[in-house]
């Protein structure tokens, strides 16, 4: 029984040449073609023998016509992948070209390019229309924001497959275009065209590839499967949050219950979210009252509230990026100041203050945390608790 084998597509197949020479040459290590495939070709291990291998280009309304002039000259079919059919015939029989006059073959070749002619034109509209979008990503509102919670990397990776399909468009457009012009001269393809120029970095290219694509289709499953909310604990945790109690000291202090749904109360919950860039993130809520105070202009009982926001990034160059977007998206009130406050701890600390309003923003190597505090609480307090928090989660 024979071996076979596998062998990656690394060339074209519109680039004839180089296919025809590389199959000669595994001939000749005694691997021959068996069947052709868009990725991976069956080869069958044997002899070494000396064998002519050429392409034609068939459309399916002549292909039988066709297949049966170049058998009756003695060519064998071995395979096809879509229009593209191999022969094959041994050196011996003398028998080196499909067609005795190249010009025979310009019927087939043009009504390949007419198709990609008409791909180079789509593709050249849609390349245009997808740069318009990268340029509008990129230029987007809160962009790290985004990216570290996952909305931009989808898209990015997105473009790239896109891209490469481009660039085959392109790429296959100008193989058929050199093709067209090469036998219109009278001139014949060149069978001895080297197939190892380009083949190295091609392989290097596919093995980046085609990761990043399975990466792009496995992304959103991987986040379903690590995404959770599920309700505020009442006793502390080891979630990288400041709780109100911490805040306010005050035995009275209740949590104030809201919307409910599948037993999450909105107003008090833990969103834990996963991404690419950040792989850790907590956005937790609390919402409490305390019965025995009122707020101060009288409007009802005293019912503080804090919403903690925070990010464990894999990369800490994009820490500063990170707390920019927050404040951006936080602190859009034109009566309120960001002061960006010294600190023995963080690497960076924002506060921006308005009356019972208080923002917190900080960053500790890839640690990131942003805190919103509605209540009559100390500032400093807050701060404390803060670096708490980071100090208990990264230890």
């Amino acid at each position: 029984m024979s071996d076979i084998v596998r062998k990656l597509m690394v060339n074209n197949m519109m680039e004839m040449g180089k296919v025809e020479n590389w199959l000669h040459h595994l001939s000749m290590e005694g691997i021959h073609l068996k069947k052709l495939g868009s990725l991976f070709s069956t080869f069958e291990k044997g002899s070494s023998r000396n064998i002519n291998y050429r392409i034609d280009i068939l459309e399916k309304k002549k292909r039988k016509d066709k297949i049966d002039f170049h058998e009756n000259r003695g060519w064998v079919l071995i395979s096809n992948l879509n229009d593209f059919h191999v022969f094959s015939s041994d050196k011996n029989n003398e028998l080196l070209e499909l067609y005795e006059n190249p010009k025979d073959q310009m019927e087939s070749v043009m009504s390949l390019y007419s198709k990609m002619k008409i791909n180079f034109i789509i593709g050249v509209i849609s390349l245009l229309v997808f740069l318009g979008l990268m340029v509008a990503l990129i230029s987007i509102d809160n962009f790290y924001l985004n990216m570290v919670e996952g909305y931009i990397i989808n898209q990015l990776l997105l473009l790239i497959f896109q891209m490469y399909i481009f660039f085959s468009i392109f790429k296959n457009y100008f193989i058929i275009r050199k093709l067209k012009k090469t036998i219109s001269e009278g001139n014949r393809i060149n069978h001895n065209e080297p197939y190892n120029k380009n083949r190295i970095g091609l392989i290097v290219f596919y093995s980046l590839y085609f990761p990043m694509l399975i990466m792009l289709v496995c992304l959103p499953f991987i986040k379903i499967a690590k995404d959770k909310e599920y309700m505020l604990p009442y006793e502390k945790d080891q979630l990288p949050a400041v709780r109100l109690y911490d805040i306010e000291k005050n035995k009275d202090l209740v949590r104030e219950k809201g919307t409910s749904k599948s037993d999450i109360d909105f107003l008090n919950r833990v969103n834990h979210t996963w991404s690419l860039i950040s792989p850790n993130q907590y956005e937790v809520d609390e919402h409490a009252e305390i019965g025995s105070l009122m707020w101060n202009d009288g409007s009802g009982i005293y019912s503080p509230s804090i919403h903690t926001e925070f990010y464990e990034l894999r990369f800490s160059f994009i820490s500063e990026k990170l707390l920019e977007d927050l404040i951006e998206r936080y602190v859009w009130r034109e009566d309120i100041s960001v002061v960006n406050k010294n600190s023995e701890y963080f690497d960076s600390l924002y506060i921006a203050e308005k009356e019972e309003e208080k923002k917190m923003f900080a960053s500790k190597d890839n640690y990131v945390i942003s805190v919103r505090y509605y209540g009559y609480g100390n500032l400093d307090e807050l701060e404390d608790q803060i670096v708490y928090e980071m100090k208990r989660y990264i230890k």
